[in-house]
């Protein structure tokens, strides 16, 4: 059996280019390998489900739209693993792209425009990133 079941791209924020790499291995130990190789020794993965590595890749001088991997296994693909990955996937993205996260509070019915916008957009990007995975998941 292959260490590496399947690998596909997920764009965030389609038309933007940031995308995550989502690798899929049979085996929770060949996955963690592969978190540590990505984010170095310091890290450690012990007895994690899954992963989500956030990083930089370079092509010469200039930086690739690539973001980070999203790092699964088939012992524990189901939809709550996959969305709390995802989750981290957008919140890292939302930071990278600079989000204000301090848009207040949104109760008992009041407007707050800002909140607003930003519910809206996590929303609509959370769900178009879980859609295109089980999408490529399942070609």
């Amino acid at each position: 059996m292959r260490k590496l079941l399947k690998k596909f791209r997920i764009r965030i924020d389609p038309p933007r280019k940031e995308y995550y790499d989502v690798l899929v291995y049979s085996k929770p130990e060949w996955m963690r390998d592969r978190f540590k190789r990505v984010m170095g020794p310091k890290w450690s993965a012990y007895g994690w489900d899954a992963m989500t590595c956030i990083i930089d890749v370079w092509d010469g001088r200039k930086k690739t739209p690539k973001i980070g991997e999203v790092l699964l296994c088939t012992d524990r693909l189901d939809d709550e693993v996959v969305a709390h990955e995802l989750t981290h996937a957008v919140n890292w993205y939302a930071n990278k792209r600079k989000w204000n996260w301090n848009i207040g509070d949104r109760t008992r019915g009041d407007k707050n425009p800002v909140w607003d916008r930003y519910d809206e957009k996590y929303a609509m990007i959370f769900g178009r990133v879980i859609s295109q995975f089980w999408k490529k998941w399942e070609k």
